[in-house]
């Protein structure tokens, strides 16, 4: 049947058996393992079972490779060029990392007795961020030749609250110290080296950057009056937004 045809019968409300004929759905093999994700680029599928990670070529799920971490995987996150995997462990306080091309390479973050309540990827694959457990603090780990890491205390939250710019030369922070919220502005380029810490009066929930990256952009917590502050990096408010609706 011609598609011009279903189509005019869909419209009227009818479909014969016939216009089925060749519609198909094809189930994979059942595959035991969790915590799917797919790679970025779509070529690669990673799950996890028990303390393994399986990595699938994505059409056909052919097993390519198997990782052996020191624990029960409780989750996976890709790097943003697909070429990294990031795994979360259920020992305290560490995290591994596999490579996709080199098989053979591995990395292993450790941030001791003060554990590891999340971890994720920064805007490339050259940097890791770890959120200590109670928001101690946020290590930022550089991938980039030898693994280092610079410690930032002190965040409001583990898993927002910190973004890049949309360049990734620079990363602010959600701070809370002494009961006041804070904003801390770096250079990524420079070891992270403190360029601006902004004092904001509120409860703010989150904050991203302005396309043009010299705008920083804050909104107030459910269950207060909703609001959006626009602040510039010298620290000047620069516009408050009010009456933001459900925000």
């Amino acid at each position: 049947m011609q598609s011009s045809e279903v189509l005019r019968q869909a419209k009227g409300g009818y479909l014969p058996p016939q216009a089925f004929e060749q519609a198909a759905v094809y189930f994979s093999e059942l595959l035991r393992q969790g915590q799917g994700c797919w790679s970025p680029d779509g070529q690669h599928l990673a799950a996890a079972a028990q303390n393994r990670v399986l990595l699938r070529e994505a059409t056909t799920l052919q097993l390519l490779q198997v990782y052996i971490c020191i624990d029960r995987v409780e989750r996976i996150e890709w790097s943003p060029d697909s070429q990294l995997l990031l795994t979360q462990v259920a020992r305290q306080g560490v995290v591994q990392i596999w490579s996709i091309k080199d098989h053979e390479w591995t990395c292993r973050l450790e941030e001791g007795l003060a554990g590891i309540e999340h971890a994720c990827w920064g805007p490339t694959s050259e940097h890791v961020i770890l959120a200590s457990d109670f928001q101690i603090y946020l290590a930022i780990w550089s991938l980039k030749d030898e693994p280092s890491s610079v410690r930032i205390q002190h965040p409001k939250y583990s898993r927002r609250g910190f973004t890049f710019s949309n360049d990734g030369t620079l990363f602010a922070v959600l701070r809370r110290i002494k009961c006041q919220d804070r904003i801390t502005v770096y250079n990524s380029e420079e070891n992270f080296a403190l360029l601006a810490d902004i004092t904001i009066a509120g409860e703010c929930a989150d904050l991203m950057w302005g396309p043009d990256d010299a705008t920083l952009i804050l909104w107030e917590k459910p269950g207060r009056t909703p609001r959006c502050l626009f602040y510039s990096l010298a620290g000047e408010l620069l516009a408050e937004i009010a009456d933001c609706g459900l925000l």
